[in-house]
């Protein structure tokens, strides 16, 4: 086997995620190879993603994920080798609303795990809106 076909590791997929993994090896030294069934990088499920970062989620891990990964997209021109400022990359942090008729409890679990985790979070009345 001829040394360009040659891989550290093989990814399979080629989305948000598989190519974030190849950068992490790739950075590290490792030559690695994604491998996706479909036509291009970005394809999947990362071409239909509204690049909304949120922290609620119905796992206490799956919330305090996502809240560390907010601290990273935060810097991600840097941590893609742009540069601060760059034009291409812009992460803007605009909050979120979710909005609850009065009288109802559905969002109890979820608050619950955001104050667990420390996601600052407000809740709101009509007033305040």
């Amino acid at each position: 086997m001829s040394d360009s076909s040659r891989f550290d590791a093989v990814i399979i997929g080629a989305g948000v995620i598989g190519c974030s993994i190849a950068l992490a090896l790739a950075r590290k030294g490792y030559r690695t190879l994604n491998v996706d069934r479909l036509p291009a990088a970005g394809y999947g499920s990362t071409s239909s993603s509204a690049a909304i970062i949120r922290p609620y989620y119905s796992t206490m891990e799956g919330t305090a994920l996502a809240y560390e990964g907010h601290f990273y997209w935060r810097e991600w021109a840097d941590f893609v080798g742009l540069g601060a400022g760059a034009d291409l990359i812009d992460y803007v942090q605009c909050g979120c609303l979710v909005l609850m008729p009065a009288g109802e409890d559905r969002l109890a679990a979820t608050q619950r795990t955001l104050t667990a985790v420390g996601v600052p979070f407000d809740v709101l009345g009509p007033e305040e809106l």
